[in-house]
């Protein structure tokens, strides 16, 4: 099967818009407050630090996470929620319990043919979206390409030489749609959702019909969550431009996870040892060892996950193996300043 990568967000995860909002939208007939970026704010890039040692390095735009932030912040004041997100961007809600997804078939060009060519090969492709280390999309193959005569679809601003230029309005309309077959069903797989392992089994709950759980995320872009054109859309790839553009946390949630995240910090402050147990007892014998349990589990859902590389020796050829963390949300960066604290 022909997979071709187009994109990544290796370089974009740790960006911010300036102005954040508050904005209700009307979604199936409920009102909701979403937390999202302002139409006239910019993004900018920061370099998040957890480790004080980190800032003997020269970074661009350091911030330093701050757990009080979080910690302190007042939930019934909206103000202060904004004041929050306008310094350290969004949570990633999204990105925290999402391992992968994958968008409905399109016709796109397939980019393996010269522009010179007097033809235009297009292939029914699919958008999958999945996370490694950062943020990718790939386009996979569902089908077999076919081959358009570019006299009946020829370029606008097609010169004699190169062949080069933007396609024709009816080209256009081909380019991007939905790809069916004979019977009008949708080629490849369904669009479809991965969450991360423990998301199952967390308080975390969520939706597994795909354009629902979406909607959430991208409330400008689904109006109606029971509509079957939800689970069509091409959703973006998480941090890129056009995530920053249509991306909201629903206010409720945000509420909720941060209180989840006290409540978590609050039971490390209890526990004398938080090594992480192997296995949870099938009953409790005293109520440390309960807390010890709840607390594990608990800050385990939010702790980004290890990450081993290779790391060449000084003065040297040779390499060993090197560890540290793989972030997908600000959440986790925070849970990581829970486990600094309590283990000081």
């Amino acid at each position: 099967m022909y997979i071709h990568n187009i994109s990544d967000t290796s370089n974009l995860i740790w960006t911010k818009a300036t102005n954040y909002i508050i904005e209700e939208r009307v979604i199936d007939s409920v009102n909701v407050d979403y937390i999202k970026a302002s139409k006239d704010s910019k993004l900018t890039q920061y370099s998040p630090i957890i480790d004080t040692c980190l800032q003997k390095y020269i970074l661009d735009n350091p911030l330093k996470i701050e757990l009080n932030d979080l910690l302190n912040i007042n939930l019934e004041d909206k103000n202060e929620i904004l004041n929050f997100y306008n310094k350290y961007g969004d949570l990633g809600l999204f990105s925290h319990k999402v391992k992968s997804y994958i968008t409905a078939s399109r016709w796109m060009p397939t980019d393996d043919l010269s522009s010179k060519s007097p033809v235009l090969s297009i292939t029914p492709y699919q958008n999958e979206y999945f996370f490694e280390k950062f943020w990718q999309k790939r386009l996979i193959n569902v089908g077999k390409p076919i081959v358009v005569d570019k006299e009946r679809y020829p370029d606008l601003t097609k010169s004699n030489d190169s062949g080069l230029g933007d396609y024709n309005n009816q080209m256009k309309r081909l380019l991007g749609t939905l790809v069916r077959n004979q019977k009008g069903e949708l080629v490849g797989r369904s669009p479809d959702l991965i969450f991360e392992d423990y998301i199952e089994y967390s308080q975390l709950k969520y939706h597994k019909d795909f354009g629902a759980f979406m909607g959430k995320y991208y409330p400008g872009l689904v109006f109606n969550l029971k509509d079957i054109e939800s689970q069509l859309l091409d959703f973006p790839l998480p941090y890129s431009i056009d995530y920053f553009k249509n991306y909201a946390e629903p206010l409720v949630e945000v509420k909720k996870v941060i209180n989840e995240l006290r409540d978590i910090f609050e039971f490390l402050h209890e526990i004398n040892d938080i090594s992480v147990l192997t296995q949870s007892p099938t009953f409790y014998i005293d109520e440390k060892s309960a807390k010890s349990y709840y607390g594990r589990d608990k800050i385990m859902n939010y702790l980004p996950k290890p990450s081993i590389f290779p790391m060449q020796l000084k003065d040297s050829l040779s390499y060993s193996w090197g560890k540290s963390w793989t972030f997908k949300s600000l959440l986790s960066m925070f849970a990581v300043k829970m486990i600094q604290e309590v283990t000081k």
